[in-house]
């Protein structure tokens, strides 16, 4: 009986220290791979009608593409709207509105579908 717990702790050591040491290689693999992502920025407005329209037209582009689709709620949220404006003014745009979409040194604001995968498709190349 007592070979079968030593068996069994043997085990359980292993299994913890290969996990201990192949961690970090694992998550360092998927930073790159998050880092390799395009990353499209998504500003929106809770209950606004024209983001509702834009919103399933962003999670398809961002499913189409294999962006990375970062979302924030600018009316409620004072920390996303700043960083909003920032965002805007970095890439020369005074942005008031919303939904906006922010890729690459693009900024769109509106719900245009065609508009939008122009946005994605001019950012991808």
């Amino acid at each position: 009986m007592k070979s079968i717990y030593r068996t069994i702790f043997a085990v359980a050591i292993s299994a913890f220290t290969a996990l201990v040491l192949f961690a970090p290689y694992t998550e360092r693999g998927n930073e790159a791979l998050a880092q390799t992502k395009k990353t499209l920025y998504y500003f929106y407005g809770k209950n606004c009608p024209h983001c509702a329209q834009a919103e399933p037209i962003v999670d398809r582009l961002g499913r189409q593409y294999r962006l990375a689709v970062k979302k924030y709620e600018v009316w409620y949220d004072v920390n996303n709207r700043n960083m909003l404006v920032k965002m805007g003014k970095e890439r020369g745009k005074n942005v008031q509105g919303v939904p906006t979409v922010i890729m690459g040194r693009d900024v769109y604001t509106g719900s245009s579908a065609e508009k939008l995968e122009q946005l994605v498709k001019k950012n991808m190349k």
